[in-house]
């Protein structure tokens, strides 16, 4: 005989945004600043106009987090895409990962439960080294360890149970951290350099249009 539940079923899922209402008589054009160690690829969203028809494009292309004072074009996003449900938001980040850093520092932290957890926001995994307490063995990438963000853009650091770091009670890591301070208004204003013929910050604005179809008509710079 088949067994019936009774009672209630409950079940749990992410809260949905609704869908942007899509115009083409006031597009914001936000030059600032994003947390790009975020996105898939941080060394390919400085100084570029980016397009974005929903909330998951921003996050993809630029990053996100709730930091809104340092990473000022969060802020655009949330508001557009969270609050007022419109698009496209155009969106240019000045932050350069080569350039807006600060100086590399090294931490060592206890391993628990086979990881650790580097607690700073703004590291850029492509720099993080990880080595034994002592620092006289460096280990790999995908082979002994792996690192990952976790959901408020900390590291957590997970020990690969046949690598070479697998027996190790502490680590030391070894990082490079964005520092959005460093970023001035005249890497908003932008320029251009008249023998490369590049663009940075506002006069990017003049490559929207002809990039994506749009003409911006609000041209905004948060903090």
């Amino acid at each position: 005989m088949s067994n019936y539940k009774h009672g209630i079923r409950t079940s749990r899922q992410a809260t949905a945004i609704s869908i942007p209402v899509t115009s083409d008589g006031c597009i914001q054009c936000v030059v600032g600043t994003a947390p790009v160690n975020l996105a898939v690829d941080p060394y390919d969203t400085v100084n570029k106009p980016f397009a974005c028809l929903k909330k998951e494009d921003a996050v993809t292309a630029l990053g996100y987090c709730s930091d809104f004072e340092n990473y000022t074009l969060c802020q655009s996003i949330y508001a557009t895409f969270n609050i007022f449900a419109v698009a496209p938001l155009i969106l240019i980040n000045v932050l350069d990962p080569k350039k807006h850093v600060k100086a590399s520092v090294s931490k060592t932290y206890t391993v628990e439960e086979g990881k650790i957890v580097i607690d700073e926001e703004g590291i850029l995994l492509d720099q993080l080294n990880i080595a034994n307490e002592g620092g006289t063995t460096t280990y790999k990438a995908d082979e002994d360890y792996v690192a990952s963000f976790t959901s408020d853009g900390t590291v957590t650091v997970s020990i690969v149970k046949t690598g070479a770091a697998k027996s190790e009670k502490s680590l030391k890591a070894s990082f490079v951290q964005l520092d959005p301070s460093a970023v001035t208004y005249e890497d908003v204003i932008g320029s251009i350099d008249m023998a490369t013929k590049k663009k940075t910050g506002l006069e990017l604005v003049n490559m929207v249009y002809p990039k994506y179809g749009y003409v911006p008509s609000l041209l905004l710079a948060p903090g």
